[in-house]
């Protein structure tokens, strides 16, 4: 009788570890997995403070309820084991019900005592607690704010700080960095002008194989080569077969394993087509039926589903386009809504809303990023393409026209053209937090016409698309327009 009992404690103990295991982190869909929070540094901004600073991010939500599938796929078995013994006898079930209850009593209390420990996060939003650790103290929580720095302004001139910041999302701990080390020098220091040495952690390596932006001159002239087959230029709209003044003008464009997709717009029907083309060999692989896709100022690839999105900018201009890219036809679209609930989205940019110019995928953070018709700046949406964030994007930059954008990383890439005779256009580097990070000029010659349309990549290599016509404005046939669609390899970006 004993050896029965024990049995069937044993096994409600298994299931009740496996349901409290299951749930961490199944609420709203956030992996259990604690992640590295990177680009942590701190540094002394004067004789009395420390800035800390990290970079941003964006929650993962593509595996859902993992936890919750554990608790699916293990509980049973043990619950039917239960069964069995409790069947075996009556007392056994007695005392494995109070086991139980005993257990969920242990569970609320720990569950309490962890909220009582920790301050509430807002939900849908990243929070980040910042801790700060002296000598042999314990780490002291300093500070928790939704932005990417925070400054400790109680620092003593002569001792040294370990600070270190955790990400929590939705109230749970989603990501955690390293220490990192802050000397405080004495005040005769400090006024000979050596204010410390900023302390930086290497930043972990991206989901995604594209490199980062090289961190050098605020502004730079892109190094790219055009693309050629054999020693002729390579137009994609004259490989593919089709007619000038027709469906003849590059807009968006994205690549993935090898693949490049180009759209080629009619601006007579606001219609397009797709052109799937190797890379590698540069054969056309398939071209697209007249596609609904009005404009399609932007096409990006979401690598999880799949699917093109394409951004359809004009007539439906809060419309998001999705394709097949094997068959090139359409399976689904969406109109995009802002609502109240949008983070930092005041209501003016709310009430003004019409649409998106562009929308852009991350495979990293598993978002879309999404720049504002009539705006410079971006709102950051779920795999869902639901709105979650509103971003401004920093820095002064002249009017230009809002061509295509990519997001690769922890960056934006935001592609725009000067209206008029100028001999580049422009490609501003953004954080996802919308720090600025530095200009790319390229160069397209001084035809008013000419239009860098887009940039691309796929894997590290990137790619730039630029339209070429000799006028912007009386762009018909009827005056003759001449049109060039080239495509570029960046060496650098």
């Amino acid at each position: 009788m004993k050896a029965k009992k024990i049995t069937a404690l044993l096994a409600v103990m298994a299931m009740m570890t496996t349901v409290f295991a299951g749930n961490v982190f199944a609420e709203d869909g956030v992996s259990a997995e604690i992640r590295e929070l990177s680009g942590v540094a701190a540094a002394l901004t004067d004789e009395r403070s420390v800035q800390v600073s990290w970079e941003p991010l964006v929650p993962d939500v593509t595996q859902r309820n993992a936890g919750a599938q554990a608790e699916t796929e293990t509980a049973p078995a043990a619950e039917q084991d239960a069964e069995i013994v409790e069947q075996e006898t009556k007392t056994a079930e007695q005392e494995t019900r109070t086991v139980q209850a005993e257990a969920e009593t242990a569970a609320t209390d720990a569950k309490n005592a962890e909220t009582e420990a920790e301050p509430a996060a807002s939900l849908d939003a990243m929070e980040y607690r910042v801790y700060r650790t002296c000598g042999d103290g314990d780490a002291q929580l300093i500070g928790t704010t939704e932005e990417t720095s925070l400054v400790d302004k109680d620092v003593t001139a002569g001792k040294t700080y370990w600070y270190s910041v955790n990400a929590f999302y939705n109230g749970e701990k989603y990501a955690e960095s390293g220490a990192v080390r802050v000397a405080v020098p004495l005040q005769e220091t400090l006024k000979s002008g050596q204010m410390g040495t900023e302390t930086r952690l290497a930043a972990a390596k991206p989901a995604t194989s594209a490199r980062k932006p090289a961190k050098t001159k605020r502004q730079t002239i892109a190094n790219m080569t055009l693309i050629k087959k054999g020693s002729r230029v390579f137009d994609y709209r004259i490989a593919a077969g089709q007619k000038l003044y027709q469906y003849d003008t590059l807009q968006g464009a994205c690549a993935n394993k090898g693949f490049a997709y180009l759209t080629l717009y009619n601006r007579t029907v606001e219609k397009c087509k797709i052109v799937k083309v190797n890379l590698k060999t540069l054969a056309i692989v398939k071209v697209s039926k007249p596609l609904r896709v009005y404009h399609a100022n932007n096409l990006t690839y979401n690598t999880r589903k799949n699917l093109l999105v394409a951004t359809c900018c004009q007539v439906k201009k809060k419309r998001v386009v999705m394709i097949n890219p094997n068959t090139l036809k359409v399976v689904s679209k969406k109109t995009i809504k802002l609502s109240k609930k949008v983070k930092n989205l005041p209501k003016k940019v709310r009430k003004k809303y019409k649409g998106f110019t562009a929308i852009a995928y991350n495979e990293k953070h598993n978002c879309y990023v999404g720049r504002l018709r009539y705006s410079n700046n971006v709102v950051i949406m779920n795999s869902k393409l639901k709105p979650i964030r509103y971003v401004v994007l920093q820095g002064k930059r002249p009017y230009l026209l809002n061509q295509g954008m990519e997001s690769v990383g922890d960056y934006i890439y935001d592609v725009r053209s000067f209206k008029g005779k100028n001999k580049y256009c422009m490609v501003t580097i953004h954080t996802m937090s919308g720090k600025f990070v530095r200009e790319v000029k390229f160069p397209y010659g001084a035809a008013p016409g000419n239009e860098l349309q887009c940039i691309f990549h796929d894997g590290k290599q990137y790619y730039a698309g630029i339209y070429y016509s000799t006028s912007q404005y009386n762009d018909t046939k009827k005056n003759h327009v001449k049109r060039y669609n080239r495509l570029y390899r960046l060496k650098s970006l």
